[in-house]
């Protein structure tokens, strides 16, 4: 914003002060020559071409967050079955500033022994989702990442037992307890052949004991990396927590990873802390919540300074919804000072044009010509000028670039026909008689 915001003030001032050069002017001045008509045209053109290509910029720009608007109402209805969870929305940095920033793993320790503490309560779960799609599939055999690649795209959703329990899958006590002693256990649908469980099973493996090192946060898989693969049949579809709405938010047959503290590695142990609708921790409602992140509890893991806020997921999506609200709301006023200040340097350049070529004007005026004939010059290059712009958010497949610039065309024409037509005759007869 504040880059844009400097451009939108350098044009302003450049443009005030050739309005006023203008505007103070007379014409007997311009007439003869005393004014450089060429170096006021050359500014003004320059003004009206910079503010052009800013209001280009903008409209493309102010595409994607009108998307992101219609895309969070599109969430918010999908999501509607767990709108009352509540989700993690803020950490602040505290005293855990070499965390942030890399240099140490204190700020994830802490939110592991945190949430170790009440990963058993019914309320509390882990519930988080990734597609793993056919064109992530092709880049891992491109750039050979692994040994092991998946036959074909699949949802890998990782959630709590207590999650599952919640959405009433049945688990054997036994894989329960195996999760439990620090097993990685995956459910894989029964409709996979064994071929595809083999190369699945692969790769999960590879990808699981991968870059694990010594200064991880310690758990019981990172020690042991045992696996354990069941099939299961679930009929049921499972809410896949996917921002994506061209997805459908219900899938059937995903893989599902039974994730409990003790068989984190440290993909999961370092994103407990993560931040968005489909962060790691959720909690069942607002009581569970509270109970959890009051400051006496977080004072025992250290985080009473990190100020742990969580929010019901609709809350979150209205709050996205309102951020990118007033980012359209200021954007729109920006453009808008744009036409504002290109509809005022057009009227100065038209003045300009006006007294700089009255003699020629008022003949061509009696002789009857119509206005495009006495305004060609101008009128070509505000068409020129308006097409290109047409062309370029058509390019950039704007929707609202292609209205505004409609508009914006609409605005300058009609403004420069209303301003040369207006009392023409008089004010060609005044400039002449004061020659």
């Amino acid at each position: 914003y504040t880059i844009m915001t400097r451009h939108v003030y350098s044009a302003f001032i450049i443009i005030l002060f050739v309005c006023l050069i203008v505007f103070s002017m007379k014409s007997i001045d311009a007439i003869k020559g005393k004014i450089p008509n060429k170096t006021l045209y050359g500014v003004g053109i320059l003004g009206y071409l910079f503010l052009s290509s800013a209001l280009v910029a903008g409209s493309i720009y102010l595409d994607s967050p009108m998307k992101d608007v219609n895309k969070y109402i599109k969430i918010s209805n999908q999501w509607k079955s767990v709108e009352n969870y509540y989700t993690l929305k803020d950490v602040q940095t505290g005293s855990d500033q070499p965390s942030v920033i890399g240099l140490s793993n204190d700020l994830n320790q802490d939110f592991y022994d945190w949430y170790s503490s009440m990963y058993q309560d019914k309320n509390v779960y882990i519930s988080t989702s990734e597609y793993i799609s056919k064109n992530l599939l092709k880049t891992y055999k491109e750039n050979r990442t692994y040994d092991y690649i998946p036959k074909k795209p699949f949802w890998y959703m990782t959630f709590s037992p207590t999650y599952l329990k919640e959405q009433g899958i049945d688990i054997d006590k036994k894989l329960l307890a195996a999760s439990n002693s620090g097993k990685k256990v995956y459910l894989i649908p029964d409709n996979y052949t064994q071929n595809e469980k083999e190369s699945l099973s692969q790769w999960l493996k590879e990808s699981e004991t991968k870059n694990i090192k010594e200064n991880d946060i310690s758990t019981v898989f990172n020690k042991s990396k045992e696996f354990i693969f069941v099939s299961y049949h679930y009929n049921k579809k499972v809410f896949n927590w996917s921002r994506d709405t061209e997805k459908n938010i219900m899938v059937s047959n995903p893989i599902i990873y039974i994730v409990t503290p003790q068989n984190m590695n440290y993909q999961q142990s370092e994103s407990l802390r993560s931040n968005d609708l489909n962060g790691y921790i959720k909690f069942k409602d607002k009581e569970t919540a509270k109970k959890y992140t009051n400051k006496d509890y977080l004072k025992k893991y250290g985080l009473e300074d990190n100020k742990i806020k969580f929010v019901a997921i609709k809350d979150f999506i209205d709050g996205l919804q309102k951020d990118l609200s007033q980012t359209i709301l200021w954007f729109l006023g920006v453009i808008i000072g744009i036409i504002l200040l290109s509809i005022i340097l057009l009227i100065s350049l038209s003045y300009v044009y006006r007294v700089s070529n009255n003699e020629r004007l008022y003949v061509s005026k009696f002789l009857g010509f119509n206005f495009f004939k006495m305004y060609k010059v101008p009128m070509i290059l505000i068409i020129v000028v308006w097409i290109i712009e047409m062309v370029l958010v058509c390019l950039f497949h704007s929707k609202i670039g292609v209205i505004l610039i409609i508009i914006y065309g609409i605005i300058q024409i009609l403004i420069f026909y209303l301003y040369m037509s207006k009392n023409d005759i008089k004010q060609l007869l005044l400039s002449i008689k004061e020659r």
